[in-house]
């Protein structure tokens, strides 16, 4: 028989709670965590980064464009190990220095 997720996981909680006490039990502590630690997440220091296709779908350009600005140096980009991300703040900054005033 095959269960969907969402039972599955209601299994899972069922089993839990039969085996721990509510105090030591680790998936009612994750459900029931404060949103006062999620403000952390938000704070400047954990900004998430993106990945290329994030990146060229917001300024509207192919990947490939990604690259070449890559190997230019237009936009500041954070390499590990085989994958390339970035900060959508840097790089919107990086690329205020092409934007064309108007008369």
């Amino acid at each position: 028989m095959r269960f969907s997720i969402t039972q599955q996981f209601m299994r899972m909680q069922y089993f839990v709670n039969l085996c721990l006490p509510l105090q030591e039990n680790p998936v009612v502590s994750v459900v029931k965590k404060p949103t006062h630690q999620l403000d952390d997440y938000r704070s400047e220091e954990f900004r998430p980064l993106l990945g290329k296709s994030q990146i060229a779908r917001q300024y509207g350009v192919s990947v490939r464009t990604i690259d070449n600005w890559m190997a230019r140096r237009v936009v500041p980009y954070t390499k590990i190990g085989r994958t390339v991300r970035f900060d959508k703040a840097l790089v919107s900054e990086a690329l205020e220095k092409f934007r064309v005033a108007s008369n």
